[in-house]
């Protein structure tokens, strides 16, 4: 990817240079980044991450599309003023898709800027009543900074409690590991400090005998190919998260900037991409339409 371009597009953060950087690399060894890291795995089960709130019966046609379509995993926002609708869109979408598809709860309460405010009785009767509703991980119940809140509950339920996706460096998630905040950290190479420091906090993980599943919630192509590659070098990461939402996240917007968009496969897993360095090719057509 010719000079830097990937920085530009990410943003003003220093570690968008760092990732562009490893795209020099690997651009050079004619190797794909994961493969420079020690290369792990070579796909990766995707599950695709909504974000708007809707009726229950909505969000289980949405889920049915998403089953059609491969996808054997979906996360959902628990963002309502009334916890107990919450409840309603997750039982309705389990009704809808019974086991074929594993369910993740995202409660965004992790910088508590905005209500629904969850209080720690709050998120502990959630994540008791979303256990019983087999859901594999709740993510954020509590304030980022509640560490001893999250542990408390981590301690008082069985489903897996998951957060980190807008924090930086590792010193940070040692803290997170070392409290016992989360059985899962969720960290973003665009925010937490770059690739080499979120091969750091992967490894950190693993010694601490958690999951570590990456944060990848901007937008574009090129955010997720870069997530992917990390995804690829890391032995504890067994999901990778996938924007798609009808009206907002669509395959346009998302991929706008690849020449091959990144696409799950039937059996709902996503290849880690192989050609050099980012291992896609930058459609400069569009760069040229939208930069013009």
């Amino acid at each position: 990817m010719s000079k830097l371009r990937y920085a530009a597009f990410v943003g003003p953060r220093p570690w968008a240079i760092e990732i562009a950087l490893w795209d020099l690399i690997g651009q050079a060894c004619g190797q794909p980044i994961y493969k420079l890291l020690g290369g792990s795995q070579d796909r990766v089960k995707a599950y695709v991450s909504t974000v708007q709130l809707k009726s229950p019966a909505e969000h289980a046609e949405d889920a049915r599309n998403f089953l059609s379509q491969g996808f054997k995993a979906i996360k959902l926002r628990a963002h309502r003023l009334d916890p107990k609708l919450d409840l309603e869109v997750v039982r309705e979408v389990r009704n809808a898709v019974g086991n074929d598809m594993e369910i993740m709860v995202d409660a965004n309460q992790a910088w508590a800027t905005e209500p629904p405010f969850w209080s720690t009785q709050t998120a502990l009767s959630m994540a008791r009543e979303l256990e019983k509703l087999d859901v594999r991980w709740l993510e954020e119940p509590l304030p980022k900074d509640d560490l001893r809140g999250l542990a408390e509950l981590r301690s008082k339920v069985g489903i897996p409690i998951a957060g980190g996706e807008l924090e930086w460096g590792i010193y940070r998630f040692r803290d997170f590991l070392e409290a016992e905040a989360y059985d899962i950290v969720q960290p973003d190479p665009h925010w937490c400090g770059g690739i080499l420091e979120t091969r750091k906090i992967s490894a950190l993980a693993e010694a601490a005998n958690k999951l570590c599943i990456l944060h990848t919630g901007g937008i574009g192509g090129l955010w997720a190919a870069a997530n992917l590659q990390v995804t690829g070098a890391i032995p504890n990461c067994p999901y990778f998260e996938y924007m798609s939402e009808p009206g907002i996240w669509t395959p346009e917007i998302r991929d706008v900037l690849l020449k091959e968009p990144i696409r799950i496969s039937t059996d709902g897993y996503i290849e880690i991409p192989k050609g050099p360095g980012l291992g896609v090719e930058i459609n400069e057509d569009a760069i040229a339409r939208y930069t013009s």
